[in-house]
């Protein structure tokens, strides 16, 4: 996994119980997504003219973030497509004791000009295959 994000549930962030709201969990993760992306395609030569469409997010939430609580969210690449890949973001306290919340995306690299889905380049499955969990030994 990845560090994608790191930030602070102020308290202006949150609902009138205290908790972060759901929009907020969305934002925080959307942003998540966009720092994966980025660790995927720098330097790559990323073509301009292709781009990303998420077509699926799940978010399952886990433990309530309180006002002025600290999080941090990692990504990993969970399994990739001929166009797509499919990303889990998991926001943790920064101690890593609690997961607050668990984000399954759904994002298909985007032509465009063409305006449909474009192959993932060998380049970027090559990162992406980098951020794949990796299988425990067997006993």
């Amino acid at each position: 996994m990845a560090e994608t994000y790191r930030g602070v549930a102020f308290p202006w962030l949150c609902d009138q119980q205290g908790h972060l709201t759901t929009s907020q969990y969305m934002l925080m993760f959307d942003v998540a997504s966009y720092h994966l992306m980025d660790l995927l395609t720098r330097g790559i030569g990323d073509d301009p003219a292709l781009s990303w469409a998420d077509v699926r997010h799940e978010i399952d939430y886990r433990a309530e973030v309180p006002a002025g609580a600290l999080v941090v969210i990692d990504s990993m690449i969970e399994a990739m497509g001929t166009s797509s890949l499919r990303a889990v973001h998991e926001m943790r306290s920064t101690d890593g004791a609690l997961i607050h919340a668990r984000m399954l995306a759904v994002s298909v690299r985007f032509d465009k000009a063409a305006r449909r889905s474009a192959p993932l380049s060998p380049a970027l499955r090559e990162r992406a295959a980098a951020l794949l969990p990796v299988a425990e030994p067997t006993a």
